[in-house]
């Protein structure tokens, strides 16, 4: 991460992060004003966390679906389940697990 009046970059090369901060001092230094650049956004991202979701859901979220549909069919007592039965109790699980309660239109949300 680097700031330049008052503004962050952030990048995952430290070289490109370099270049930008040279550029843009030099542009604001001749009177310049640059337009954003992609390492702002990427600062901007991570100073709210903003996750790559349709990474996440394919690097963390399959497989551990994948694990709890194989550890069901472990657990079930002749190793074989219906796919409508599996797939309900991995869904109930996620359930259970992900959300206590979800607001309702009227709660005063």
């Amino acid at each position: 991460m680097g700031f330049l009046a008052g503004r962050t970059y952030a990048s995952t090369d430290r070289e490109e992060l370099i270049d930008t901060l040279a550029t843009r001092a030099l542009e604001r230094a001749y009177g310049y004003h640059p337009s954003p650049a992609i390492e702002e956004h990427y600062a901007w991202c991570l100073d709210r966390y903003i996750q790559n979701f349709a990474g996440w859901r394919e690097n963390m979220e399959k497989p551990q679906v994948m694990d709890q549909l194989v550890n069901e069919v472990l657990d079930s007592e002749d190793g074989m389940l219906p796919k409508e039965v599996l797939a309900q109790r991995v869904v109930e699980h996620d359930r259970r697990h992900v959300w206590m309660r979800a607001p309702v239109r009227g709660d005063g949300l």
